[in-house]
């Protein structure tokens, strides 16, 4: 169960299909031409003396060049370690240190970080630049170019490791997460079963490959011979563009996007119809802004759930995201759906028993993709599991038919006064109201009530509201002690690459 005969299947099947399109390039490569440059790839790596199980570190943003790479140590039996561009040197440099890759592989766009990274790294061996520069190291195109594509002889078991992706640090310092051959394949076919992708498919990424969240959707379209179309941003009016040209069927989003591609002025003048998948997760989905977007792309809506350890737990499917109050299915909406095929998911007490329906308990899960593992972190592994359970940390209360509502994280409770006050409850009450754009709501030091409740908010485009206006509009819809004691406003809220909100970050402002 490895995943480096994907692209030799559908040469066989269908060498001169449209494997993958980079939008931002213009570039199209069949699956036979990629199947080339992948297996030339692997031939340039293995006469560089990269052995089996060794690191490679990627630093891109997303285009054809970086599936290529993925492929490639499919092929190889290496080590994937995706380094997310948008972060400091200092956090960069703890991920290498900590991975400790021989080689990077990086844009020329960030030629100046990575002189950092090698400066603070003495493990790097060198760099593999993807696109031709003055910089010290090798050309990735001139590598491809000095060998023939034909298909490598390596050893690759099931159970080796294949990527380390980062925690987004969110609770605490960022963990590796050991995904092997076998978990990406279970996580592949968990997707192409629950989401029913077939060779006729074209999905659309746009969220950055350094994270998890787009990689099983291109894996799941290898899988079954459909293509991949990649941007290498996210842009309301790109994205929708492309979408209408490239017939993109498939569509695997954060609600960040969902609500920006709303607020595009111009979304009427877009054909959306060939769409017939548009899933989301990483972040909780505002029930305001699920509710338009069930009405504006219909009823093609998937929520996803699913941590960086897990890849994908729960769906909510199409047929749950029902926008009728009349019908029963219409309260599933602020629900995460039911566990994927190959998963296990409950909802149990601190004593390990399962809820019953309405009672909140901690999401615990086993599955083949999920992750057996912290990379170097033996206790905080231990910590993570219990009697071979993986504890998600989130809490969560289910129905009387087994679906799954998410209350809130375990360490993202707000206690003040003695009342336990879930953020994601003031969250939907702020993100009804027509003004704002996005919020985040958290705890703050109080000598009064232990803590306080804060709030961030960014007002949409044109509009705007007093912070006495905005309290008074909760007071009306929340009780007492939920209200937010401050709110203040920003002109947008730190996230991560995947698409959730940094609120560590809004709490070190906060309090500093």
């Amino acid at each position: 169960m490895t995943l480096g005969g994907l692209l030799e299947r559908n040469v066989r099947r269908h060498p001169h299909k449209m494997a993958i399109t980079c939008v931002d390039e213009g570039v199209s490569l069949s699956y036979l031409e990629l199947e080339q440059r992948v297996n030339s790839l692997v031939a340039a790596l293995m006469a560089m003396g990269i052995k089996r199980g060794d690191r490679v570190a990627t630093l891109s943003h997303n285009c054809h060049r970086y599936a290529e790479i993925f492929m490639a140590l499919t092929k190889g039996g290496w080590v994937l370690v995706p380094l997310d561009h948008r972060l400091t040197a200092r956090e960069l440099s703890y991920l290498i240190e900590n991975s400790e890759p021989r080689f990077i592989m990086a844009h020329p766009d960030y030629q100046e970080m990575v002189k950092k990274l090698q400066k603070n790294s003495k493990g790097l061996e060198s760099v593999i630049w993807l696109e031709q520069t003055s910089a010290e190291g090798m050309n990735y195109e001139d590598l491809i170019q000095k060998h023939n594509g034909e298909r490598p002889k390596t050893t690759v078991a099931e159970n080796d490791l294949l990527t380390l992706y980062y925690t987004s640090g969110t609770t605490g310092r960022p963990k590796g997460v050991q995904y092997t051959h076998r978990n990406l394949f279970f996580a592949t076919i968990n997707m192409v079963i629950d989401f029913k992708i077939n060779e006729d498919d074209i999905t659309l990424s746009t969220s950055p490959f350094s994270h998890i969240a787009p990689i099983w959707p291109m894996l799941a379209h290898f899988f079954v011979g459909g293509s991949n179309v990649v941007t290498r941003r996210f842009e309301p009016e790109l994205v929708l563009r492309t979408i209408e040209k490239e017939k993109i069927t498939t569509w695997n989003s954060v609600p960040i996007m969902i609500l920006r591609l709303l607020e595009h002025p111009g979304i009427d003048r877009y054909d959306l119809s060939s769409l017939r998948c548009l899933s989301y997760g990483a972040a909780p989905m505002p029930l305001e802004v699920l509710k338009k977007a069930v009405k504006v792309f219909g009823p093609i809506m998937y929520q996803v759930y699913g941590l960086t350890e897990t890849y994908l737990l729960t769906t909510l499917s199409n047929k749950d995201h029902v926008d009728d109050e009349t019908d029963p299915r219409s309260k599933r909406l602020a629900s995460c759906g039911r566990e994927l095929v190959n998963t296990r998911v409950r909802v149990v007490k601190e004593d390990g028993e399962e809820v019953c329906p309405g009672e909140i308990g901690e999401i615990i899960a086993q599955g083949e993709s999920i992750t057996n593992g912290y990379w170097k972190m033996p206790e905080e592994t231990e910590r993570a599991f219990r009697n071979g359970w993986f504890r998600t940390g989130d809490l969560a209360t289910v129905d009387e038919n087994g679906y799954i509502y998410i209350r809130d994280r375990k360490k993202d409770v707000i206690i003040s006064g003695g009342e336990n006050i879930s953020p994601r409850e003031v969250e939907e009450v702020l993100y009804s109201h027509p003004n704002v754009l996005e919020c985040a709501v958290i705890g703050t030091p109080s000598e009064k009530w232990g803590e306080a409740v804060k709030a961030f908010v960014v007002i949409k485009e044109t509009k705007t509201i007093l912070p006495d206006r905005l309290i008074e509009f909760c007071r009306e819809r929340l009780a007492g002690f939920k209200i937010p004691k401050v709110i203040e406003f920003l002109p947008s809220l730190p996230r991560t690459a995947s698409g959730k909100i940094l609120k560590r970050e809004l709490r070190k402002n906060s309090n500093s």
